[in-house]
């Protein structure tokens, strides 16, 4: 039978590091010292002020300023302010303007068309546009009715002559304040 060969191994030492300390004052190879506060002076921060029309307040201000003045335009516009020739009358329902139309737009397009800044700019507008007809919407709800049919607010108050009818009732309250007085003059 033929010896086998069988070969050695390497023998592989381990090698051992020395263990190098990050204890306070000790070196850290390769860093800054361990655990010490950087001493090198910092630059302060640069400052970038930025001018009053840069904030966003007085951006949003100028774009529902913009729908403000839109919608006067929008108003007068004969294609947001379709009339039926036969009777002659608005094609718009409740009595709104062409304004109001224009906001409507103007959300659709801010919604589905735009992104970022400019859709809030847009928003902004939209609700501008839309001022002019609440505010008159507002108007007419408070004025007397003048046999339009329109109404308004007013004709649901009382006449003059029966709103001290609807002040409550005072009775009991006179009662408790007179049977207090009659019990503060009984001597004790």
């Amino acid at each position: 039978m033929a010896r086998r060969k069988t070969r050695k191994k390497a023998t592989t030492k381990r090698r051992s590091y020395k263990v190098r300390s990050t204890k306070a004052g000790q070196r850290r190879y390769g860093a800054r010292r361990a655990y010490t506060p950087v001493r090198a002076k910092r630059r302060p921060a640069r400052r970038n002020p930025k001018g009053i029309m840069a904030s966003p307040a007085i951006k949003y201000s100028i774009a529902t300023a913009a729908g403000f003045a839109a919608a006067s335009y929008a108003d007068t516009w004969d294609m947001l302010n379709p009339i039926d020739e036969t009777t002659g009358k608005s094609k718009i329902p409740f009595g709104l303007k062409g304004s109001a139309l224009a906001a409507v737009i103007t959300f659709v397009v801010a919604q589905y068309a735009l992104k970022g800044q400019n859709k809030q700019y847009a928003r902004a507008a939209a609700v501008g546009m839309i001022a002019p007809t609440a505010i008159n919407m507002a108007k007419e709800a408070m004025t007397p009715s003048n046999g339009n049919g329109n109404g308004g607010a007013l004709h649901n108050l009382p006449a003059r002559q029966r709103v001290h009818r609807l002040a409550a009732n005072k009775a009991s309250a006179t009662h408790f304040a007179n049977a207090s007085r009659s019990l503060d003059r009984v001597p004790a």
